[in-house]
């Protein structure tokens, strides 16, 4: 898709990708997945199909979640953790069958994931001998696009040829005649889906191209860039690797360690289980929270000191930005488990000035009128 998106859009470099981060405007395409439709390039994610009758149990080892509760055409979201209980990526997994499955993580760990997991399938393999696992790390032969907003459903299902999964549900079929796992997933807090083009590669890319060019037909859609998707998973709390989350952040520091996302019965066993457990029992120092500006000024941005009244450093913003939607700076980041109580009003450092911010809850607009909860 690159020729398309360089004669269209501003490019920028991501993860070792050179992107689209806007085709008119931040706010345009931000605005536009929350009333409408837009279509996301994300073929730069990661992409792996595994297969073989102990692919469930392997995968049980990786990630913190009890993968026997998955039914057949169902995904979920979980993380693979380090031995540490830090963050190697967050991910998806869908059960494609009984005995196959495909993983889904982040641009910016394109080569870690894949060799993390091949190399514990070599371990395995050489402690347990045989296992029947395969993996196939198709993120060079397929292509990755998601359609969001609230009239996402109508327009996929008028060219979906096969059965339109369920939210967190996944199937297999054809859109503009290529196959396609389709997901109703999605990284905007909208409804919406992931749609991933089979069979495609950079030397050969007309299915992915056919499947873009089909889906823009419809001119609800339009096409939109890494700014509008920034924005929009921030006003949603979903964190970015590498900014919100890594390898020194635990789920239950990130807020994120609650069922169904983590199993820590005596029964379970995953990779960093030990330390996540221990971790689960204790008094918090930090967690991750959201917030919203209080008043006109600059925008929050990463790295900027989060303060008290008294003006004493309680913490660090990691994720920051303008919302288009509310018309105010947001963001996130880590605070004192003191402060983390939504309501609680804190401030920003900004060229040796305060601004101030209150925490709030995720999602940071209203969910009654905004998001797949919509009334």
């Amino acid at each position: 898709m690159y020729d398309w998106h360089k004669n269209r859009a501003k490019m920028v470099s991501f993860a070792g990708f050179e992107m689209p981060i806007l085709y008119s405007s931040i706010k345009e395409e931000h605005l536009a997945v929350r009333t409408g439709a837009g279509i996301f390039d994300i073929s730069h994610m990661g992409r792996l199909l595994a297969q073989g009758k102990e692919v469930l149990p392997f995968f049980n080892c990786i990630v913190p979640r009890n993968l026997e509760k998955l039914a057949v055409g169902r995904g979920a979201y979980s993380f693979v953790l380090n031995e540490h209980a830090g963050f190697r990526d967050d991910v998806v997994l869908f059960r494609l069958s009984e005995t196959r499955f495909m993983l889904v993580w982040n641009a910016g760990n394109l080569e870690k994931i894949p060799t993390w997991i091949s190399n514990i399938l070599a371990l395995t393999k050489q402690i347990c001998g045989s296992i029947d696992v395969h993996l196939e790390n198709i993120a060079s032969e397929s292509a990755m696009f998601a359609v969001q907003g609230p009239n996402a459903l109508g327009i996929v299902e008028a060219l979906f040829d096969g059965e339109v999964p369920n939210r967190w549900g996944v199937s297999e079929g054809h859109l503009a005649s290529q196959k396609v796992v389709l997901s109703r997933t999605g990284y905007t807090g909208e409804d919406g889906f992931e749609i991933s083009v089979l069979d495609t590669s950079y030397e050969n890319p007309e299915k992915a191209q056919k499947v873009w060019a089909t889906i823009l037909g419809n001119e609800e859609v339009i096409p939109c860039g890494l700014g509008a998707r920034d924005t929009l998973r921030q006003e949603s709390g979903f964190s970015l690797y590498g900014n919100d989350i890594h390898e020194e952040v635990d789920p239950v520091t990130a807020d994120l360690c609650f069922p169904p996302f983590v199993h820590l019965n005596k029964e379970s066993f995953f990779i960093g289980k030990d330390t996540l457990l221990t971790l689960s029992q204790k008094p918090l120092d930090k967690i991750r929270i959201g917030f919203v500006s209080t008043s006109k000024g600059p925008s929050p941005r990463a790295g900027m000191a989060l303060v008290n009244n008294g003006g004493e450093v309680i913490g660090s913003i990691t994720s920051g930005s303008f919302s288009p939607l509310l018309e105010v700076g947001i963001g996130m980041g880590y605070v004192k488990r003191a402060y983390a109580e939504p309501g609680t009003k804190i401030a920003f450092e900004h060229r040796e000035r305060k601004h101030p911010l209150e925490i709030r809850k995720f999602p940071l607009y209203d969910p009654n009128k905004f998001g797949h909860t919509r009334k």
